[in-house]
Formats: structure tokens, sequence, C-alpha cells
């Protein structure tokens, strides 16, 4: 015979921050970390994005909470104390990443112990976008990232070539123009890790059937390369005019990459439609 479910009250919201703010504390350095890393290396700079995106993510699916009661609480302590002995662990061993994901655990086991696992299991994806607020491990994406960029440098030096403009590859820079402006490390593929959480959220947050959500997902790469060839070409084109903003220059286009890495999975879905290929495969709640 199942509990019966724990009511909802005023107190509900208030006993949500206690325990939000209490996970936080208990796993402060980890999260000051993470918050450096955010702040701190412009590689991590999409960890702001998480919680905006989670959120997003959760408003998606507001409207499937009608029904769900605050069963199975008991299970949130269950994984503070299993994400705790991570966190714990991780710590004595300096493993990095695991300090944060343990960090990480905690938040969503305090969550689970307040609304129950019918809000949690409604929240899933909302809830999996959480653990992106821990830092990519360079060593993970350093070979992705390397692969993508002599890939993309290629075709940018082509693309160049065909507008007229001076251009060739020196290992990872690409070098423009008659006096042969160098783009440093800023003409390698940027931001894989943002634009792969970008395509996450689109991915969970549309009403597509789950083989195009995967499949998006494990496109993110491509996606990335192609965004960043298009960001090549005029940011190389306007530095080899302005050499002096090339930093500048490379902030403004890295983070418009997201916008363009955006509006290309809506065209590619868009374009779906119109091949009459069946993309999605029921409607979300505010639809």
């Amino acid at each position: 015979m199942s509990l019966p479910a724990a009511t909802w009250s005023r107190w509900s919201v208030v006993q949500g921050v206690v325990a939000v703010a209490a996970a936080i504390v208990a796993c402060f350095p980890a999260w000051r970390d993470i918050y450096i890393s955010a702040t701190a290396d412009p590689d991590n700079g999409y960890i702001v994005l998480v919680p905006a995106l989670a959120g997003w993510l959760a408003l998606c699916r507001r409207r499937r909470l009608r029904s769900a009661g605050r069963r199975g609480l008991w299970l949130g302590p269950v994984i503070v104390a299993f994400a705790g002995g991570v966190y714990l662990l991780a710590g004595t061993l300096g493993q990095t990443l695991g300090l944060h994901l343990g960090a990480i655990g905690v938040l969503i086991g305090a969550i689970w112990s307040v609304v129950g696992r019918s809000v949690m299991l409604r929240m899933l994806p909302a809830v999996f976008a959480l653990l992106f607020m821990a830092p990519a491990p360079m060593a993970m994406l350093l070979p992705i990232s390397e692969l993508l960029s002599s890939w993309s440098l290629a075709v940018t030096v082509g693309v160049l070539e065909t507008f007229g403009v001076s251009a060739f590859a020196n290992g990872r820079e690409l070098v423009v123009g008659v006096n042969e402006v160098s783009l440093g490390d800023f003409a390698g593929v940027r931001m894989i890790a943002a634009i792969g959480i970008v395509t996450y959220a689109f991915a969970f947050g549309m009403p597509l059937r789950h083989g195009v959500r995967i499949g998006l997902v494990l496109a993110s790469p491509l996606v990335a390369m192609i965004a960043n060839v298009v960001r090549l070409v005029p940011f190389a084109m306007l530095a080899e005019h302005w050499p002096a903003s090339r930093y500048t220059l490379a902030q403004i286009s890295g983070w418009l990459t997201l916008a363009l890495a955006l509006g290309m999975l809506y065209a590619g879905i868009r374009l779906l439609r119109y091949a009459q290929v069946p993309a999605r495969r029921y409607a979300l709640a505010y639809q």
C-alpha cells in the first residue's frame, strides 16, 4: 500500500527555499568554484545560461504539474546522502568534476525532498540540465575542439579566398590579409559546451519525437562547426581592417554564435516539416 501524498501549502515554498539554501551552504566551496569558472573562464561562460535554460524547460512543462502530488519525498534524502558521499570522496581525491557533480546532486536531492518524485519526474529534462553547471573538463573537450577547428579552418580559408581575401591556416591559427593578421586562438571552434546545452534545451523544449531529439543533441558538434565557419568569415574580414579590435570582435562573435546555432536548429526543424518528415510527436502543455 502506497503512502498518502503530502499536501501542498504556502509553507512548501518556504521549505523549498530553505532546502536550496542549505544545499548550497553545505557544498559552498564547490559552488564558489563553479561561480569563479563561469565568470573568469570564457570557455565556461555558458554556465550562467544553465539556470535560465533549466527554468525555461520547467516552464514548458508547468501544466503537467496539475495532478502532481508530493509523493516519494523519502528519495530526496537518499539522493542527498549519495551525492554528499560523492562530494566528500571527490574532495578527498582531488577530483574537481566529481566535486561539482556531487554538489549539484545534493541540490537536486534537496529539491526532491520538498517537491517529491512526481514533480521531479515530470521536470526530468530541466533536472538533467542542471548537471551542465559543472564546468566541462578541457581534457574531454580539447580533442573534439581541435578536430572541429581544423575542419572549420580549412572550410573558412576556402570561403575567404572565394571572396578575394587572402587567408591561410597556420596550425590552429587563421592568418588573413596582405599584412598577415593572425586571429590566434580566436579562430578555433568556441563554445562547444554552450552550443551543446542550447541544443539540448531546444530539443527538449520543443514537442519533438525522441529520435529527433537525440539526433539534434548528437549533431551539436556539427552545428558548432558550421556556426564557427559562419562566424569566422565576417570576423576575419573585420579583423583584417581593425586588428587592434580582435579581442572585442571575438567576444561579440562568440556570443552571436549561440544565436546562430539556435537559428540553424529552428531552420532544420522547419525544413523537416516542409519535407513532411514527422519530427513532432505531441504538443507540450503550453501549446
